[in-house]
C-alpha cells in the first residue's frame, strides 16, 4: 500500500488509470466504457479514495441525459 505522505496526484492517477476497466465500471456505463476512457463510470469509488488521502468532500450531481448521478 502506498502511504499517504508519499503519494502525489499525479501517482495517485496512475494508480487509479491502471486498475480500472470495464469490470470495475458502474453497472449503466459497461457498454460505453472504453480503453480511451478509463475513468467512465467510476466516479464513486474514485472520489472516495480521493477523499480518504487527499481530504475534502464528496459531492454528488445528477445527470439527466443519462438518468445516473455522478460523484466528485
Amino acid at each position: 500500500m502506498v502511504s499517504k505522505a508519499s503519494l502525489s496526484i499525479e501517482k495517485f492517477k496512475h494508480i487509479l488509470y491502471s486498475c480500472y476497466d470495464s469490470s470495475t465500471a458502474y453497472e449503466a456505463t459497461k457498454k460505453i466504457w472504453s480503453k480511451e476512457n478509463r475513468f467512465l463510470g467510476q466516479c464513486v469509488v474514485t472520489a472516495l479514495l480521493v477523499q480518504e488521502y487527499f481530504g475534502g468532500d464528496i459531492k454528488r450531481g445528477y445527470i439527466p441525459e443519462m438518468n445516473m448521478s455522478h460523484y466528485w
